[in-house]
C-alpha cells in the first residue's frame, strides 16, 4: 500500500496561511523490509516518484521528500509513516522584535529549520503585500516556526507547502472562477443582530519599557 495525503485548505473553512504537513504511508513487504535493521527506519528519507515509459525512455515525476517518523511491524512487513519537510518547522521559536519583507521572513524561517526556500524574491514580491515591511513583536502567540510561516503566508494571501523537491513554497489560489453559486445554493432564514459593543477602556502595552497601562474612559 502507498498513499500521500496533503491539503492546502481546511475541511470546512476557506483559510489563508495554512501550513499543513503532508503525510506518506507505505507498507514494505518482509523480503525488502528485512534488508534494513528494525531500529534504523526512523529518520530515513523517502523520495518517491511516479514513472511513465514514453517510447524507449522512462520519465519520472518526483512526489516529494519525506522523513520516516514511525515504523510498525506486522506479519506482512513494515508500515512506514513519514512526513514532508513542513514538519521541520515544528520547532520552538523565540524572537525579539523582528522586521522584514515577506521574502526576508521566509528566508529566516528556512535558515533556522534547514529547509530550502523554493520561491524567488521576485515571486514573493509579486504577491499581495509582497513588498510591504512587517513587524513581529515579542507579544504574540507564535510558538513554532510553522506558526511564523502561517502568519507570513497569510499576509501574502496564500498558503505554505513543500514542493516535490522538498523546498518550502508559498502559493496562491487562482483567480479564475469555476463555480457560480445561485440562490438555490444559499442558506435561507438567516438572522442578523444589530448588537452594540461598548468599550470602557483599553490595556496598552508600551514596547519601550515593557509595561502595561490601563486607560479608561474619562
Amino acid at each position: 500500500s502507498f498513499s500521500i495525503s496533503g491539503k492546502c485548505m481546511s475541511n470546512t473553512n476557506l483559510v489563508y496561511g495554512l501550513c499543513e504537513i503532508t503525510t506518506l504511508k507505505v507498507t514494505l513487504f518482509n523480503d525488502f523490509a528485512r534488508q534494513i535493521p528494525r531500529t534504523s527506519y526512523k529518520g530515513l528519507v523517502i523520495a518517491p516518484s511516479v514513472s511513465l515509459k514514453v517510447g524507449n525512455t522512462w520519465e519520472s515525476v518526483p512526489c516529494g521528500v519525506f522523513t520516516v517518523d514511525e515504523a510498525t511491524w506486522s506479519e506482512v512487513g513494515v508500515t512506514l509513516t513519514a512526513y514532508d519537510n513542513m514538519s521541520k518547522f515544528d520547532r520552538e521559536v523565540n524572537l525579539d522584535v523582528t522586521a522584514g519583507y515577506p521574502y526576508d521572513l521566509l528566508s529566516l524561517a528556512c535558515q533556522y529549520c534547514g529547509v530550502e526556500l523554493g520561491n524567488t524574491q521576485a515571486e514573493i514580491e509579486a504577491m499581495t503585500n509582497g513588498e510591504e515591511r512587517f513587524f513581529v513583536n515579542p507579544e504574540n502567540d507564535i510558538e513554532t516556526w510553522r506558526d511564523f510561516l502561517y502568519w507570513t503566508a497569510q499576509v501574502l494571501a496564500g498558503f505554505a507547502t513543500c514542493d516535490r523537491q522538498g523546498r518550502l513554497v508559498v502559493r496562491q489560489l487562482g483567480n479564475d472562477t469555476e463555480i457560480e453559486l445561485g440562490t438555490n445554493h444559499r442558506f435561507t432564514g438567516i438572522q442578523l443582530g444589530d448588537y452594540v459593543t461598548n468599550y470602557t477602556g483599553l490595556s496598552v502595552t508600551l514596547i519601550e519599557n515593557d509595561t502595561t497601562e490601563y486607560r479608561g474612559a474619562s
